[in-house]
C-alpha cells in the first residue's frame, strides 16, 4: 500500500492513464474478488487485515479519516486506468452501530444538515416521490460524499472516466444510496456524463423501499450493479421490513377494499370488515412504533453524537426492499464443513472470508454470456429520418455494425461515427454508447433521433432476416443486413 500526495498522484495519472479501459457490464468473479480483498483493507484493522493478502491489481491512493458515524472510505487505481471507491462497512464503535439502528425512513430527495459542514447535503436518490431510503445510511453518505465528490472530479481532470463502487455490510447499503446520488449528479450536470460506474454491493442489508429499488434497478440496468448474497448470511434480511396498505400502488384493489366491503350484504360485510381490521391495524401500529423507536427516539441518541443533526421528515413507511441483481452464491457442502449452518458466531457467514470461499465457486461470468446479435453491417430501414424540408440537406441512413458474439458495436449516424457496446439478456437488449464519436455539426434532427431511439431500445426480435428494435413493446428502429 502507497500513499502519495494528491499533486503527484493526479500528474501521474494525466500521463499515465489517459487511455483506460472502459468498464463492461455484467458480474466478473475475478472483479468481484479483487473488491472483497480490496474492502478488507478498509476495516483499518491490523489484526483482521493481516491474514489476507494485500490486492494484486490495485494500489491505495486515498483513505480517509473516521466521518459522521464512524464511516470510512478510501480510493484504489490499478495500472488500466480503474478507480474503486471503497466503503467500511459497520465498526465496533457504539455510533457505527447507532447509524444501522437509525432504520427511519426518508424521502429518496432533500436535504440534510450535517454537523461539521458548511453546506447543507442536498441529494437526490430517486426519480420517484414515493421512493424512501434509510435515514441512518443516508446520513453516512451525507458525511462521505463531501469527499468522494471532489475525489471523482480530481480523477476525471486526470483522465480517469471508470469507477467501480465496493461496499461490504453497511458499506454496501452506502454503496446504494451513493450510486444513486452520483447517476442523478451526472443527470443535473453536477458530474462529468463521461464518467462510468458499476457497483458491488456486497452482503448488504435492504436500502430502502419498493419504489427506491424500481428506480435504482432502472438506472443500473444492462449489468451495472450487483447485490452479492450468501443464503446463509442474516444481513442482506435486514432492516425488518413491514408493508401496510400505504405501501401499495394505488390501482391495487387491497387500497381501495373498504369501499368494496360497504357494497356486501350486512353479514358479509360485517364478517369482512372484522378480517381486514386484524389484517390491517396490527401493520399500522407496527410501523407507527418502528418509526418512533427507529427514528424518533433513536434520533436523540444519535444528535448525541452529531450535535445539530437536520433530517427530512420521517415517511410512514418501512417496507424495505432489496435492490440489485442478485448473485446468490449457494453454499456447496465443502462450505458448510468449514462453516457450520449454526454458529454461536452470528457473524460467521457475513465475514469476508465467508463470500470469499463462496465466490471463488462462482462462474467466471454473469449476465454476459448472452448469445450476440449477428455479426455485420445492418442498414436502418426507417422513414423516422425523411424531411420534407428541402432547405436541410439529406443525410445518408444510419447504420449499426455488430462485431461478431463481443457485444461491440460501431455505427454511424448518418454523419457521425460512433462505437460503443450492447448487453442482452433473452429477448431484452440495451445499447451503451460508452465509446468515442466525431463531432461534425450536423445538419436536421437526424442524429439525435437515431441515437435517443437506441437510448430508449429495451427489446428485439428477428423477422423476415431483419432486427426489429423495441421500447416498451413497440417498434421503433427496423434493421436490414446491408
Amino acid at each position: 500500500m502507497f500513499k502519495l500526495k494528491s499533486s503527484l498522484v493526479l500528474a501521474l495519472l494525466s500521463v499515465s492513464f489517459l487511455y483506460s479501459q472502459p468498464i463492461t457490464p455484467g458480474f466478473e468473479k475475478s472483479e468481484y474478488i479483487d473488491l472483497l480483498y480490496i474492502s478488507i483493507q478498509s476495516t483499518k484493522r491490523a489484526d483482521y487485515k493481516k491474514k489476507y493478502p494485500q490486492p494484486d491489481n490495485y494500489k491505495m491512493i486515498y483513505q480517509s479519516g473516521e466521518l459522521g458515524l464512524d464511516n470510512s472510505w478510501d480510493l484504489w487505481l490499478n495500472e488500466q486506468g480503474r478507480a474503486v471507491i471503497s466503503i467500511r462497512g459497520t465498526t465496533e464503535k457504539m455510533e457505527s452501530w447507532l447509524e444501522n439502528f437509525y432504520a427511519a425512513m426518508v424521502p429518496a430527495q432533500g436535504m440534510v444538515t450535517l454537523t461539521g459542514v458548511e453546506d447543507k447535503f442536498n441529494y437526490k436518490l430517486s426519480d420517484d416521490k414515493d421512493a424512501a431510503v434509510h435515514v441512518g445510511w443516508l446520513v453516512g453518505l451525507g458525511y462521505l460524499s463531501q469527499e468522494i465528490i471532489p475525489k471523482i472530479d480530481s480523477l476525471y481532470d486526470a483522465g480517469i472516466k471508470d469507477f467501480l463502487i465496493m461496499g461490504h455490510s453497511q458499506g454496501g447499503a452506502i454503496a446504494y444510496l451513493l450510486t444513486s446520488h452520483l447517476h442523478y449528479l451526472k443527470e443535473s450536470g453536477d458530474l462529468n456524463k463521461e464518467i462510468n460506474f458499476k457497483t458491488y454491493c456486497s452482503a448488504s442489508p435492504k436500502p430502502g423501499n419498493l419504489y427506491y429499488a424500481y428506480d435504482f434497478e432502472h438506472i443500473t440496468q444492462g449489468g451495472y450493479a450487483f447485490l452479492i448474497i450468501n443464503p446463509y448470511d442474516w444481513v442482506p434480511e435486514v432492516p425488518i421490513s413491514i408493508q401496510t396498505l400505504k405501501d401499495f400502488n394505488p390501482t391495487n384493489p387491497f387500497v381501495n377494499a373498504e369501499a368494496m366491503i360497504k357494497d356486501q350484504t350486512i353479514p358479509k360485510r360485517w364478517f369482512l370488515k372484522h378480517a381486514y381490521n386484524k389484517l390491517n391495524k396490527p401493520t399500522l401500529k407496527a410501523q407507527r412504533n418502528y418509526e418512533k423507536y427507529l427514528g424518533k427516539m433513536t434520533y436523540k441518541m444519535v444528535e448525541k453524537n452529531l450535535p445539530g443533526l437536520e433530517v427530512p421528515e420521517y415517511l410512514s413507511t418501512n417496507n424495505y426492499m432489496r435492490a440489485g441483481v442478485p448473485i446468490i452464491m449457494e453454499p456447496h457442502k465443502a462450505y458448510l464443513d468449514s462453516f457450520p449452518e449454526k454458529s454461536e458466531d452470528v457473524f460467521e457467514h457475513h465475514f469476508h472470508q465467508a463470500y470469499l470461499t463462496l465466490a471463488k465457486e462462482l462462474p467466471e461470468e454473469l449476465y454476459k454470456n448472452n448469445p450476440g446479435l449477428p455479426e455485420g453491417r445492418w442498414i436502418v430501414e426507417s422513414k423516422i429520418f425523411t424531411t420534407s424540408n428541402d432547405s436541410i440537406p439529406e443525410l445518408p441512413v444510419p447504420y449499426l455494425t455488430i462485431e461478431g458474439d463481443n457485444r461491440a458495436v460501431k455505427g454511424n449516424t448518418g454523419c457521425n461515427s460512433f462505437i460503443g457496446e450492447y448487453l442482452i439478456d433473452g429477448d431484452r437488449i440495451m445499447f451503451i454508447m460508452n465509446g468515442p464519436m466525431t463531432l461534425k455539426a450536423c445538419p436536421g434532427d437526424q442524429e439525435d433521433k437515431f441515437l435517443n431511439n437506441l437510448k430508449i431500445t429495451d427489446g428485439y426480435y428477428f423477422d423476415n432476416d431483419k432486427i426489429f428494435l423495441t421500447s416498451n413493446g413497440n417498434d421503433i428502429l427496423v434493421l436490414e443486413r446491408e
